[in-house]
């Protein structure tokens, strides 16, 4: 816990928190109905984000204890990028399709709509669905293992929770939850072996996928 609060960490935290809740301020304003509801949304984005930035920067899988600043090497970037592009493309294939059936109106339609969107599904999610769910998990268990499972159940909550209202058979529901699991895998054990940036680069690439769904 002594890390946590360390001058190291806690800087690196608050300037990496301050602009990751500010790129990720117009999708929260944009998500969530004018209100209380919005302002407690607001007033805890911040404070939420740099804690979560604590949490990866001083309990990171990566030896020099600053996964976003570590450069990967070419071999992990090259992987990183064709897992976004392998995973991107089974779920434009596969759940956007569905989606578009049975849920038409739960995306983005827009180019401004999507890239609102992207530091929230590139940057916040990924320190929260991967990097935290990891770095407590691999401190409970010591077992890498044990954490990557707890990468894959918090990736497929997250999903389930997205799904949760939208009425369509229950094998499809089921199919996206098995891809979410995979997706929870390559995230977990990408992020065991490049630290943030890896999860970041495949959450980006998978996310802009919809660009061409926008664009046709």
């Amino acid at each position: 816990m002594r890390k946590l609060m360390s001058r190291k960490v806690l800087t690196g935290a608050t300037w990496a928190g301050v602009v990751t809740a500010l790129l990720c301020l117009p999708y929260v304003c944009m998500e969530t109905p004018p209100g209380e509801m919005r302002v407690l949304r607001i007033g805890f984005l911040l404070p939420v984000t740099i804690l979560l930035y604590q949490v990866a920067i001083a309990w990171s899988p990566i030896p020099d204890g600053q996964p976003m600043l570590r450069e990967p090497c070419r071999r992990d970037l090259h992987t990183a990028i064709a897992a976004g592009v392998v995973l991107g493309c089974l779920k434009w294939l596969a759940v956007d399709m569905w989606l578009q059936q049975w849920a038409p109106g739960g995306r983005a339609n827009t180019l401004a709509e999507l890239f609102a969107e992207l530091p929230w599904v590139a940057l916040f999610q990924p320190l929260a669905v991967v990097a935290a769910v990891y770095a407590f998990a691999v401190r409970l268990s010591r077992r890498p293992l044990w954490a990557k499972f707890a990468v894959i159940l918090a990736y497929q909550g997250l999903l389930a929770a997205q799904l949760d209202g939208i009425q369509m058979p229950v094998n499809a529901k089921l199919a996206i939850l098995l891809l979410a699991g995979l997706v929870g895998l390559v995230l977990g054990t990408l992020y065991q072996r490049m630290g943030w940036a890896g999860a970041v680069i495949v959450s980006t690439i998978v996310h802009l996928r919809h660009v061409f769904r926008i664009l046709l």
